[in-house]
């Protein structure tokens, strides 16, 4: 019966240290599909799961699943927050982006992940412990075409109308000259 009540109490002591510095990656499309050549952006929410410790974020490491993808970790740099307060979560920001080498066998292309570090140490913000590892998914397609983003949507309806106006407009005038032929003709 001691025994038992030790390892539980061992146990109820781990857990309450490993939660106090929890991190929480939620990527907004865990799984993209691309060509090759192509660059896929991954977005990320963390969040501070303890209640009591700010985490700071210091770095990124990470780890391809094939030596086709190139994994820039940049974009954790110049947008992950510098730390999160208790409770925290960040908004959505690009974690990664990875460049799918040109002549990439299409296939699927998983098990690549990046591990966040960082933690709860007193405020100095010197931790590189490995807080959480955010795995992705790759799938190649050759024929996989991009969706263009937002604003190159926009433009490019934008650029269709105008293009339809001025047919429109040629179709009209072509029409009235034809009618104001006939009618002087008559």
């Amino acid at each position: 019966m001691p025994r038992t009540i030790f390892f539980a109490l061992v146990l109820a002591i781990g857990m309450a240290s490993f939660a106090d510095a929890e991190i929480v990656a939620q990527l907004d499309t865990p799984s993209q599909t691309g060509a090759p050549g192509d660059t896929l952006v991954f977005n990320v929410t963390l969040t501070n799961t303890s209640a009591t410790d700010q985490i700071w974020l210091n770095g990124i490491g990470s780890t391809a699943a094939s030596p086709f993808l190139s994994i820039d970790t940049d974009p954790f740099d110049v947008n992950a927050p510098l730390f999160l307060d208790p409770l925290e979560s960040s908004s959505l920001f690009a974690l990664i982006d990875v460049t799918i080498a040109p002549g990439t066998p299409d296939g699927p292309y998983i098990a690549n992940f990046v591990s966040i570090q960082g933690g709860a140490d007193g405020g100095t913000g010197i931790a590189f412990d490995d807080l959480v590892d955010v795995s992705f998914d790759v799938d190649v397609l050759s024929s996989a075409t991009a969706t263009p983003e937002p604003s190159s949507f926009g433009m490019l309806c934008a650029g269709a109308l105008t293009l339809g106006l001025a047919k429109f407009r040629g179709l009209r005038r072509v029409c009235c000259r034809s009618a104001r032929l006939d009618i002087t003709s008559s």
